[in-house]
């Protein structure tokens, strides 16, 4: 893999330099060009690809500019000139993965100057126009890097996390900025030998991850199987291992060694076991527990986007240590009245509903009081059905509150977590009539392929 990619390489610079040959007077007559941008800034603007004729192709066979990689047509796109000083960038077949400025390109549109370009999974280009440099947007940089175009993209796909970034947001930033070039990699390697993988960036809040109450969130990798729409979460030191696996697997593939599409699946990197997935968590707030009163309310269970995803009943009351229920005559009107104090409560989980009737395959729910070190965790619940009665509780006692306990009971919270179980269904066959790359590009055009599930 990487000796195709220095041999890529020096193949763009080689014809990047025989066009400049051609035409050696073209920096005085200002024409239009496209220059390569690079993770390293050493590389950027070497490859250079001037604008000779009123049409130029990209593509990966008998083009103007020659592109090879992944998810490079033979014919890719085309630019034609409009008048003089305009140019126009038309994606020359309907897969033609092509970004403009962070956005799908969808049909046509007129390039201004500095306008960033990603074609296929990694060539990063940005179009200049010397003679029509007013065009550029007064708010772009007075040099275009590969790193502005990496987080336009990121902002694109929804990961901008803003200016005036704490540490932790830049370290977060930077993370999904490396990510980003692989994750499209290996993307791309799933359509082109069809797994039925894809691959995105989730911003996960390490409380929900964690089921305690820390603040910040991971980065994490989410694979899908488009067949059955079972969810896998990795960290992004599991992911940067697997797509080594995965691009030495293609290289094989492209040595002509086909035998590599058929290898048993605990030899193929695009597969994982299936586990059940963190479908979301419902916070529980113990204020009322500070004053020894009851609390009983049905909780919004959120995932990792703040989505709703059902919701659970719960109940929090004081009582004695063996169960009994104590009346509203043992409310405190200050948290410090409980301070030295023996106290007891009861936490009851109810029933449980969830929205989506794809997760009726079962449930299970786990939390952790206080500084507990092991999971509470129920059975499995809700099979085939989305809601149930859940019907458990549990009893904890506190020799002596603490000023730990009392910070808890005013500003800390129990994390339900609420796990869906997946399982290893055998999707319908239908849907093998479609391609990765079918599915992915009807996803992106917001249509659905459920009927075939």
């Amino acid at each position: 893999m990487l000796d195709d990619v220095i041999k890529t390489g020096c193949a763009q610079l080689k014809n990047a330099q025989l066009d400049e040959k051609k035409s050696p007077n073209q920096l005085n007559k200002k024409v239009p060009y496209l220059a390569n941008l690079n993770e390293d800034p050493m590389l950027s603007y070497v490859i250079l690809h001037y604008f000779n004729t009123d049409e130029i192709t990209i593509g990966s066979r008998n083009s103007t500019i020659c592109l090879y990689g992944l998810n490079i047509l033979e014919r890719h796109a085309t630019i034609r000139s409009i008048d003089s000083y305009r140019y126009e960038l038309i994606a020359a077949e309907p897969g033609s993965k092509i970004k403009v400025n962070g956005y799908n390109l969808n049909g046509s549109t007129q390039l201004r100057h500095k306008d960033r370009i990603l074609f296929g999974a990694n060539h990063v280009y940005v179009y200049l126009n010397p003679s029509n440099e007013k065009d550029a947007s007064p708010d772009l940089p007075s040099i275009i890097t590969w790193e502005f175009a990496q987080k336009e993209i990121a902002k694109a796909k929804g990961y901008s996390l803003g200016n005036n970034l704490t540490i932790e947001q830049e370290e977060i930033q930077e993370k999904i900025l490396s990510l980003l070039p692989l994750l499209s990699e290996v993307n791309a390697i799933s359509e082109e030998l069809n797994k039925y993988r894809t691959f995105e960036i989730v911003l996960m809040p390490i409380s929900a991850w964690e089921g305690t109450a820390i603040k910040g969130s991971r980065v994490m990798i989410k694979m899908r199987n488009l067949l059955n729409q079972n969810i896998w979460y990795w960290d992004d030191a599991k992911f940067i291992n697997r797509s080594f696996i995965i691009k030495e697997h293609y290289q094989q593939f492209l040595d002509g060694e086909e035998e590599i599409l058929y290898i048993a699946k605990d030899d193929d990197p695009f597969w994982e076991p299936v586990e059940d997935i963190l479908l979301g968590t419902a916070n529980a707030f113990l204020q009322s527990l500070a004053y020894s009163l009851d609390f009983a309310d049905e909780i919004c269970i959120v995932d990792y986007k703040g989505l709703e995803q059902g919701r659970l009943s719960i109940n929090l009351c004081p009582c004695s240590p063996s169960g009994k229920v104590v009346n509203d005559e043992q409310f405190v009107e200050q948290p410090e009245q409980l301070f030295n104090k023996p106290y007891s409560f009861k936490i009851t989980m109810r029933f449980i509903e969830i929205n989506d009737e794809r997760h009726n395959k079962g449930l299970r729910i786990r939390y952790k009081v206080f500084n507990e070190l092991e999971f509470t965790e129920t059975n499995i619940i809700c099979r085939n059905t989305v809601c149930a009665n859940v019907k458990q509780t549990r009893i904890i006692t506190i020799p002596s509150v603490d000023e730990d306990w009392l910070r808890f009971f005013q500003d800390g919270c129990i994390i339900f977590q609420i796990f869906a179980v997946q399982e290893e269904s055998k999707p319908n066959t239908g849907l093998f009539k479609m391609t990765t790359r079918v599915m992915n590009k009807e996803k992106d055009n917001n249509k659905t392929y459920s009927s075939f599930i």
